[in-house]
């Protein structure tokens, strides 16, 4: 075996019997394997050849290393390698040159060289030290590409599991665990970092939260030794020093299935390495121990997003889409720190900047109140205010405590600048002309806002904020006072009775059918309030959304709704000036256990316009509603509700285009769409073929499809520049009578009409073809195209050129038509 090839090759140099690996990593970018051992060496071996020869030997480390990870960026060409030791410290060798060489072999005797020696290898290699991360050995170690982080975790019951950042420009967050924590595992798909313990629990934990666990899963008698999340099922595997395998529903935290699995081990004990677990494929689980490896078939694992085909307006789940009235453009952000602006008229791309916040993810995307500028808030707790038309950061700021920023406001006559997030409060800064340094106002400082993180927040110019906590509560403030003058609580018990009475009475039997596989999406915003929702100890709905109704706020009347909140799915009506109780509530999902995270109205007020986590938009009709005291067992049917989206709905905008309403949606299925109030799908940003918004609208909002306009968009690498967004800039075609082309609709919609009965779901169902989406495009494309074309040549007439029957002459079309004999009169 290449253990035993291993361990020979390391005894027959070291004059050695025996010798203890502590650890390996594949280094694929150079085709090299790294193996540790308990004599503070790190070997390299080459594995282009079958012999398994150690090119470069590592002696003298400061200490033992006890595990091992390797990262390679195949974007910069470089690479890391980082290993814990037995003094609970981390070390990060960083490669710079991997494909080519891994140190100076010029500076190189007998391929050997000491710890001391790669500090004058400059050129080659950096090393990175963290000492004493934790105070007993660090059992783990992995790198978090997206923020530039490790984590590593340790038996320290002071510092159990500890993330820490590479750069060193933010604290580190701190989990303790009684025990510690033997293993871990994070998914970046879901956020939430996994942890086995000496404690036979499973606990999973928000990375960002460090202070309580959202979940502790209990079954296993024994110790957990591994753990695995399979992102694309939601679901966790376990493994325990008695070689039984718990799966978990990560969301529902229930045991799905128990595997006793039994190793051929003879008389040996059973021994495990670093890694026991690992999903190699997302089909395939793979169980280590001693010289054995058990494979696993896993079922139900559908193809990730990007394997259906099609071109995506982002390469990654989108955080918020804005509409710019003054510009008439879209911009868009997704998680991987990109902002794109795009043309509503045609669709094309205008500018694209990458790398707005360097390594951290875009949480918050707003506009100021010229609307010519956009700000964004990341998940380390920086804000920066850029330039529609140039892309350039015009001021940056930050927030206290380094948190998520969850919602920004711009207040232009007060010359302020609000954020909200998870350090539960709200912070103001000073946004003037004349100030080059934003610096914070201390106004808002001096208490607590909320007792729980800030989701979300809502603006009614020039009084009026609300905003959202985890816990259920919404505040609302009055600007000039800088006070809270209303506060409402969530919908805890009533939520869920009155959703399931509504699916009950209205939901269609295909309608959660068609779309089971999406019934429990994967975001970072949704999954980790659905995962610490599920809690059993949690008594409370977190606040998705905040919504005002400004028509309504103006009229300043009692017992008229004014504000709207999305908690579980479910829509709340408030009045700010009325009493604690709101004034009507009705479910704005048709499916049971789903959330609403995208909620907008059109500018009368008249229709809520909501977005759900399986993907569908629903249209209701409000202009009567919220106008009582109280309005119980009222429920609002949906004029329209169709299948928008793949994934989760996370952000809508509503816009006025010809004197018809658009609707704006960006999912986490990485796309930014345009619909027409009735469900008409009119393109989806960043396609191939540009559309004509103005000709879609006054054609009756059908798209009609002719020569189309192509525009390749090459999405380039989104690595920052020395803290720079880069940013691409497109000329847009004129906006002149442009050819349109637009997708095939999303599905049939249905408009409920005075005969429906109450309580009735509209339901959409969509026709895919078995050979992928891409071909279901392009036959659909040709069948649009052989229908116009006989709609263009009905009205010729083929009977000059059928004159020899079936054979057809096209010269038969030139013949001059006869002349009549014209007589003239005589004279008389």
């Amino acid at each position: 075996t290449v253990q035993g090839e291993l361990l020979s090759s390391l005894t027959a140099h070291n004059k050695r019997q025996a010798l203890w690996i502590t650890d390996s990593a594949i280094m694929p970018d150079c085709n090299k394997l790294v193996v540790s051992t308990i004599s503070r060496e790190l070997c390299f071996y080459d594995l282009t050849t079958s012999l398994y020869k150690c090119q470069y030997k590592v002696l003298e480390l400061p200490s033992a290393s006890i595990c091992l990870t390797y990262y390679c960026n195949l974007k910069s060409h470089q690479s890391y390698l980082l290993y814990g030791d037995e003094l609970g410290s981390v070390t990060i060798l960083t490669f710079l040159k991997p494909t080519t060489a891994l140190f100076d072999v010029l500076a190189i005797k007998d391929s050997t060289l000491t710890y001391h020696d790669l500090f004058g290898q400059a050129d080659f290699v950096n090393i990175s030290e963290y000492p004493q991360i934790h105070r007993e050995w660090t059992l783990r170690v992995s790198y978090l590409s997206h923020n530039h982080s490790f984590v590593s975790c340790s038996n320290c019951s002071a510092a159990s599991l500890v993330m820490t950042d590479v750069n060193r420009n933010r604290g580190s967050y701190v989990f303790r665990v009684r025990k510690g924590v033997k293993c871990f595992d994070y998914s970046r798909e879901l956020d939430v970092i996994a942890t086995g313990s000496a404690d036979h629990r499973v606990r999973l934990w928000d990375p960002y939260v460090p202070s309580r666990p959202m979940a502790v899963l209990v079954g296993h008698d024994t110790m957990v030794i591994d753990v695995a999340v399979h992102s694309n099922l939601k679901v966790l595997f376990s493994f325990s020093h008695d070689r039984v395998m718990h799966v978990w529903d990560i969301f529902e935290h229930t045991l799905l299935q128990t595997v006793k699995v039994t190793f051929p081990f003879s008389q040996r004990p059973p021994d495990y390495g670093s890694g026991v677990v690992s999903l190699p494929l997302p089909h395939t689980l793979i169980l280590m121990c001693n010289e054995n490896l058990a494979g696993f078939g896993i079922e139900g694992v559908s193809q990730p997003l990007e394997e259906h085909g099609g071109i995506t307006s982002h390469h990654a789940p989108l955080c918020a889409a804005v509409y710019s009235p003054q510009l008439n453009q879209v911009i868009s952000a997704c998680e991987q720190s990109s902002v794109h602006i795009w043309d509503l008229n045609t669709g094309a791309l205008v500018l694209r900047c990458n790398g707005c916040h360097g390594h951290e993810e875009v949480t918050s995307l707003t506009l100021d109140a010229s609307g010519r500028h956009f700000i964004t808030g990341s998940r380390g707790g920086d804000v920066k205010v850029w330039s529609c038309t140039t892309g350039q950061c015009v001021k940056h700021f930050q927030t206290p405590g380094a948190t998520e920023v969850t919602g920004v406001v711009h207040l232009k006559e007060k010359g302020r600048l609000l954020c909200v997030g998870w350090n539960r409060r709200i912070t103001a800064y000073v946004d003037k002309p004349e100030v080059f340094e934003p610096r914070p106002d201390n106004s808002w400082q001096s208490r607590a806002h909320h007792q729980d993180d800030i989701l979300c927040m809502a603006y009614c110019p020039p009084l009026y904020i609300a905003t959202g906590s985890f816990d259920g509560e919404i505040v609302v403030w009055n600007l000039n006072k800088e006070r809270a003058m209303a506060r409402f609580h969530s919908l805890a018990k009533l939520a869920p009775v009155i959703l399931r009475q509504h699916k009950l009475r209205t939901q269609r039997p295909s309608s959660h059918t068609s779309t089971s596989s999406h019934s429990r999406p994967a975001s970072r915003k949704l999954s980790s309030y659905r995962i610490r929702s599920a809690s059993a100890h949690v008594r409370y709905t977190p606040v998705d959304k905040l919504l005002f109704l400004k028509t309504r706020v103006t009229e300043n009347c009692e017992d008229v709704a004014t504000l709207v909140s999305s908690e579980g799915g479910v829509a709340r009506f408030w009045d700010i000036h009325g009493s604690e109780q709101d004034l009507g509530n009705f479910p704005l999902t048709g499916f049971e256990d789903e959330n609403v995270l995208a909620l907008t109205t059109d500018p009368l007020n008249q229709y809520l316009i909501a977005g759900d986590t399986v993907g569908f938009i629903s249209v209701f009709d409000i202009s009567h509603y919220g106008n009582s005291p109280a309005q119980e067992g009222v429920v609002p049917d949906p004029l329209w509700r169709w299948k928008a989206h793949d994934r989760e709905v996370v952000s809508m905008d509503h816009v006025i285009q010809e004197a018809e309403k658009v609707i704006i949606s960006a999912s986490a299925d990485c796309n930014v769409c345009v619909w027409t109030m009735e469900g008409v799908c009119v393109g989806k940003f960043g396609q191939e073929c540009l559309w004509n918004l103005q000709h879609i609208l006054q054609s009756g909002g059908t798209p009609s499809r002719s020569t189309a306009v192509s525009q390749e968009c090459h999405h380039t690498d989104e690595t920052p520049n020395n803290g720079r967004a880069d940013i691409d800039q497109h000329i847009s075609p004129a906006k002149g009578d442009i050819p349109m082309a637009t997708l095939p609709p999303a599905g049939t919609n249905e408009r409920s009409d005075s005969g429906t009965t109450h309580g009735d779901v509209i339901t959409t169902t969509t026709t895919r073809s078995m050979l992928g989406t891409l071909y279901q495009e392009q036959l659909n494309r040709r069948m649009s195209d052989r229908h116009e074309r006989r709609v263009n040549l009905a009205g010729l007439d083929l009977g000059p050129i059928e004159q020899f029957g079936t054979i057809c002459s096209a010269y038969q079309a030139l013949k001059i038509q006869n002349i009549e004999e014209m007589v003239l009169p005589k004279r008389t």
